[in-house]
């Protein structure tokens, strides 16, 4: 079904950037502060820092905790339902 703004997985692109940016790009499009765009922006925040994971190994791992705490990553207050297919 070709809705638009349908989540599509990333998981077939090689590089994680291209999930990060596939996770911007459909945050701009969604409406300003409806649950699709803060799950997309969520989205971008764990690629950012599976990324880094993936990038740094375990040398890096306090960075990545950081920027998943700067970024609200661990965030799950209101967490996402069913009104994603209506927002």
């Amino acid at each position: 079904d070709g809705r638009k703004g349908e989540f599509r997985s990333p998981l077939n692109q090689i590089k994680l950037a291209a999930w990060e940016e596939y996770a911007f790009q459909m945050s701009r499009k969604s409406s300003k502060g409806s649950p699709r765009q803060n799950l997309y922006d969520l989205l971008e925040i764990w690629y950012v820092a599976l990324r880094m994971v993936v990038q740094s190994w375990e040398e890096e791992e306090q960075l990545v905790l950081q920027w998943l705490l700067i970024n609200s990553g661990f965030h799950n207050e209101g967490w996402f339902s069913y009104n994603l297919t209506i927002s």
